[in-house]
């Protein structure tokens, strides 16, 4: 079979947030690789010396954007780039520019959306199972409980993840697929790490409940080798743009969920980078921590 062949483009991957679970007021992180043919089964090759700069515009305050250039670094042993200076800010609007020689310049924009907070959540008790379990496991499920208010403006959208802590480390947890999905609508996906630690989370919009506080019921499981020590298990909702939840509802329907032809035109991909591909998001997250024992 011929395949056209496309000029390579650059394809980015910069989710920030000024409230992380894990460190507050997180630098931008932004991974910058590049397109790569269909017959070419590499691995992704990460461009690290672009040019790339982020500027930051007050949306109530009118002061002058402040614009900061990125420094090279690594995470989890990959090449990114950096802010020193710049944090995610609530009621900032933020621009990406990156420029390479060998590739068109691609811009992003994108805001931090407000909070939204969790309401009435419980935790059921935690129950246990060794049934077809390999020596040495246990699985542990319950059923959770929590409320969410909405915004009457405008439509909303979600990412919901529940997390295991276990010395300072976050480990994805799988959440109940069939009664989620019901509660959330067909536009929803939920997605256990299991099937694809990229895009693991329930993604939702409040189509359903827009202008009402929504109550939701779902399960969750996690596996135990018998070392495992986790001391909480955290709920985290993030408030999301229309951007965000495009991207990952759709990256999972094309690439993973099989709902699509392997063979898409790329101009079905929704992403918000123009001059090429990917993701520039701003979000906002709020957890609920409960205690885990044995």
């Amino acid at each position: 079979m011929d395949f056209e062949e496309y000029e390579q483009s650059l394809a980015i991957f910069s989710l920030f947030t000024p409230n992380s679970i894990i460190a507050n007021n997180s630098s931008f992180i932004v991974e910058v690789t590049s397109t790569q043919s269909i017959l070419n089964n590499s691995e992704a090759e990460f461009i690290n010396d672009a040019e790339v700069t982020i500027t930051a515009t007050s949306k109530d305050s009118p002061i002058d954007p402040i614009s900061e250039r990125l420094t090279s670094s690594t995470l989890d042993d990959r090449p990114v780039y950096r802010t020193d200076q710049t944090l995610p800010q609530n009621g900032f609007e933020y621009e990406l520019k990156i420029d390479h020689p060998d590739f068109p310049q691609v811009t992003a924009r994108s805001f931090i959306p407000p909070i939204t907070d969790i309401s009435n959540i419980e935790f059921a008790t935690f129950k246990n199972s060794k049934e077809n379990e390999l020596p040495g496991l246990t699985r542990y499920f319950t059923n959770v409980d929590m409320e969410i208010p909405n915004n009457t403006e405008q439509n909303d959208f979600y990412h919901l993840l529940v997390w295991l802590l276990e010395d300072g480390s976050l480990r994805p947890v799988n959440i109940g697929r069939e009664d989620l999905q019901e509660q959330f609508g067909t536009d929803a996906i939920v997605v256990n790490v299991d099937n694809s630690p990229v895009f693991f989370g329930a993604h939702f919009g409040d189509e359903r409940f827009v202008g009402s506080s929504q109550e939701f019921n779902f399960d969750i499981s996690f596996t135990l080798e018998e070392f495992d020590n986790p001391t909480d298990i955290i709920v985290e909702l993030r408030s999301v743009s229309r951007d965000y939840h495009r991207y990952f509802v759709d990256g999972y329907r094309l690439s993973q969920g099989g709902d699509n032809s392997f063979f898409v035109n790329s101009d079905n991909i929704t992403n918000n980078i123009d001059g090429g591909f990917g993701i520039f998001a701003g979000y906002t997250a709020f957890d609920v921590a409960t205690s885990f024992r044995r």
